[in-house]
Formats: structure tokens, sequence, C-alpha cells
């Protein structure tokens, strides 16, 4: 409310172009105008929508052997009853361990560039990773080894990982 004696006005609406669609504004540019306006040099094209920009990354994903299939977008531990670090932002993946092969914080999966990155959290039975076309690979208590798209993580007990994209 303003000072005593003045009234207020109301700004009136601005008038809408005879071509504005729908409850269009006429100050934004529409799908079907873009087109001319960008012929007539007056529109530049973000490089990010142009078509021959760089794909983004391939999106990496865990297929557990118990069933779950987690998106790797975040460090992963995995565990019998894995516990995560105050302050980071860590994806908990509990998995079954009947024999308790498997330690409570088992190992760390997290994304490396375009690879994968498994280290094993000093897990009293160990960690194997099987890249595709190579040797398995038994990490020794807090050992990190890259693992690639078709990798195999062996928990123990029966627990397989797969890297999948």
């Amino acid at each position: 409310m303003g000072p005593p004696g003045r009234v207020a006005r109301r700004t009136p609406e601005p008038e809408l172009p005879e071509d504005a669609d729908g409850d269009h504004d006429g100050g934004t540019i529409l799908d079907h105008q873009v087109a001319g306006l960008r012929d007539a040099g007056l529109v530049t094209v973000s490089p990010w929508s142009r078509p021959d920009a760089e794909p983004a990354p391939p999106e990496l994903r865990l297929a557990f052997s118990h069933g779950p299939v987690v998106t790797l977008e975040r460090p992963v531990l995995v565990g019998r009853a894995p516990e995560g670090q105050q302050g980071v932002d860590s994806q908990l993946v509990a998995v079954p361990s009947p024999k308790q092969d498997i330690s409570r914080t088992h190992c760390e999966i997290r994304v490396d560039g375009e690879d994968v990155l498994v280290t094993d959290l000093r897990s009293t039975n160990g960690t194997i990773v099987s890249r595709p076309g190579q040797v398995p690979h038994r990490l020794h208590p807090g050992e990190g080894t890259s693992a690639s798209v078709g990798s195999r993580i062996d928990l123990g007990d029966g627990i397989v990982i797969v890297v999948e994209s």
C-alpha cells in the first residue's frame, strides 16, 4: 500500500501480437521461428546442441548376481552391511553373504574417466577382478585396479558384479 492520498495505478497488460500461440507473451521465440532466425544469422547454436559435438560417455551400470542393477553415478560401497564415510556421497549396496565370506564394507567401485576403479577396502577374503580377455587379478587389501565394461568383480560367497554400459 502506498502513502495516504495516493491512488495505486494498475500497469496495463502488454498487447499480444496477433500471431501469438495460446498463452505465449510475444517475447519468447517459438520453435517454428528459430530456423528462420538461424538462417538469417541472428541466432547462434550452442556447441552443446550441435550434432557434431562429442557424445556424453556411456552410462555405466553394475549388475549384481543376486539381482539389483545399480547406475554408477557416484562411488558405490559394497558389502554385507556397508557403511559410508561422513561427508562422502556414496551409494551403499548390501549383498547377502550366508558364509560371511564378504566383509561388512568389502569394496568401493567408482567411475574413473571412461573406466571403473575397483578398490578392495581391506576385506578379509579379497576381491577378484576379471577383465575381458585377461587373467583374473586378486586385489591385495587396500589395492585398487581399473575395470572396463564386461569386467567381473567376484566378492566371494557367490556374489559377482558385472560392469555394463
